[in-house]
């Protein structure tokens, strides 16, 4: 996958095309590992991001593309933007009791590097690392 495929991949993804996503990016036994979460398959994918997107619209651009012998890895810019309050007990009901809550009208932005390995085209395995920056 190179990269200006792979820009079609994050506008499917700002865009919330789940069958996009699913038909054209994610191997059928994909594995995300996020937020000390492993999302697995493309059902565990979208139950996923189902419920997060009710609540929490992100958006995620590209900084910088580094092709590796197997995929690649992405440095991304993140934004959350919370249109409805994400509580605790709606998060832990979701089974992703470890994400904080995040309050109606909250705006975050942070970065992220991801490795995404690929196998017959599609991703198999992504891996997200949250970048906190130094406190000034």
């Amino acid at each position: 996958m190179d990269q200006t495929h792979f820009q079609k991949y994050l506008a499917a993804f700002n865009a919330r095309d789940y069958e996009t996503l699913h038909r054209d990016f994610f191997a059928p036994d994909v594995q995300l590992v996020t937020l000390g979460h492993v999302l697995k398959g493309q059902a565990g994918i979208r139950k996923f991001y189902s419920f997060f997107h009710q609540y929490v619209r992100e958006t995620i651009h590209l900084i910088g593309f580094y092709p590796t012998t197997d995929g690649f890895f992405a440095h991304v810019g993140m934004k959350l933007e919370a249109f409805a309050p994400l509580t605790q007990e709606k998060l832990s009901a979701a089974g992703v009791g470890n994400i904080p809550p995040i309050p109606e009208g909250a705006v975050f932005e942070n970065e992220m590097f991801i490795h995404y390995q690929i196998a017959g085209g599609k991703f198999k395995l992504i891996r997200c690392a949250t970048y906190v920056p130094p406190e000034a």
